[in-house]
């Protein structure tokens, strides 16, 4: 997919795209006209002027593409939408991860030092496929942990997953280290429970950025 505009740089005439909305909505468009200013689409369901969405494409033999997009110009089957931001490559088994302002955790090992009451912790981003936390207890990669954290309009989750990244307490330090989970043997629900919050947060964060400045 060549370059028209740095704001088009991954879509042109013909391409298939999927759009979704913050409630994990999915619904897909055909990419029918791009100009510097943005794209046309034709999208198999309704969608409104202002609303903004997660756009996304697979290029063969490489990886599937995101970003964020705002519809500007709804119309019968055919709208104008704008890109906002750049596109991120996302391997097709990667997920969209946030940043997510430590959000408190309780996590419960598996192994003899880590059994018994879960320890406490402070969530740092999240996707649909694992999480990064903080904590003072000490886990080793490999390790199968057990995590649990609110997330507003969403409620609790409750997941599992292994460490697989460690960073942190370097030359003796011993303050808290930083983990990185991959998600393991959760169900599809909770799974679609924090894509949803995942793609809403993006949503408003950006809607955030974008409004006016309210004078002193």
């Amino acid at each position: 997919m060549e370059s028209k505009s740095e704001d088009n740089q991954r879509l042109r005439t013909g391409d298939a795209v999927a759009l979704e909305r913050p409630n994990g909505e999915w619904m897909k468009g055909v990419v029918v006209l791009v100009e510097d200013d943005g794209m046309d689409v034709v999208v198999d369901g309704a969608i409104l002027e202002g609303e903004v969405l997660s756009v996304s494409c697979a290029v063969r033999d490489d990886a599937r593409y995101t970003a964020v997009m705002e519809v500007i110009d709804a119309g019968p089957g055919r709208s104008r939408v704008r890109l906002v931001g750049e596109w991120k490559r996302v391997q097709m088994r990667e997920f969209i991860r946030v940043s997510v302002m430590g959000i408190a955790m309780n996590v419960r090992g598996d192994t003899s030092t880590q059994a018994g009451s879960p320890v406490e912790a402070r969530l740092l981003d999240l996707s649909a496929g694992g999480l990064r936390f903080e904590s003072s207890e000490s886990f080793a990669a490999g390790d199968v942990i057990d995590v649990r954290f609110n997330l507003a309009q969403t409620g609790p989750i409750n997941v599992r997953g292994e460490v697989l990244r460690i960073a942190g307490r370097r030359n003796g330090d011993s303050g808290p280290c930083q983990y990185g989970i991959r998600f393991a043997g959760f169900d599809e629900a909770t799974r679609v429970k924090i894509m949803t919050w995942v793609f809403g947060e993006q949503a408003r964060r950006f809607r955030d950025s974008t409004k006016p400045e309210t004078p002193a």
